[in-house]
């Protein structure tokens, strides 16, 4: 089992900085999970966002814009992936919001409801088998450090249901 700190050199290194490619932004996604859908604004929110290097996405941002991520293109993925889940390592508490949306997606690659699953899969296939395997620590990371049983319960079947079989692919 990893450390928080071993955790968050492991994503680091995992998901280096590339520029972001996709097509909805952190802002852009909060405006749409508040069904606002004026142009003008949704160019200025992505004029306003991060879009060189993951790590240099604010918490406050990841706090204040957190619903954006069911919004994101499966291209954006990789890159607001990483900055969510050191979000939540730096959290106290594992950062319950960010924690809670993505436990949400994760959950999803294993729901029992195909379009669901098929939707969830969809969103994480740009990651590479490596990066997946860093989405396995991070669940296994929830699952054994979260006060949370409802935390621990959701990150333990969406190991079960999906996420375990990238188990074994090393990370260096």
């Amino acid at each position: 089992m990893l450390t928080r700190t071993e955790l968050a050199d492991v994503i680091a290194k995992t998901f280096p900085v590339k520029s972001f490619r996709g097509e909805i932004t952190l802002r852009q996604g909060r405006l749409l999970d508040d069904w606002n859908e004026d142009r003008a604004l949704h160019e200025a929110a992505g004029d306003a966002d991060e879009t060189g290097d993951w790590d240099a996405i604010s918490d406050a941002d990841l706090r204040r814009y957190g619903s954006f991520f069911t919004y994101v293109d499966p291209a954006a993925v990789p890159f607001y992936l990483p900055a969510l889940m050191c979000h939540c390592l730096r959290g106290h508490e594992l950062q319950a919001a960010a924690l809670d949306t993505l436990l949400f997606h994760f959950e999803g690659t294993c729901s029992p409801k195909h379009f669901l699953k098929k939707l969830a899969e969809e969103k994480f296939a740009e990651l590479s088998l490596e990066q997946k395997a860093v989405v396995t620590s991070f669940l296994e990371f929830v699952a054994y450090f979260s006060h949370s049983e409802f935390d621990i319960a959701r990150a333990q079947d969406a190991l079960r249901g999906y996420w375990l079989q990238f188990k074994d692919w090393t990370l260096e």
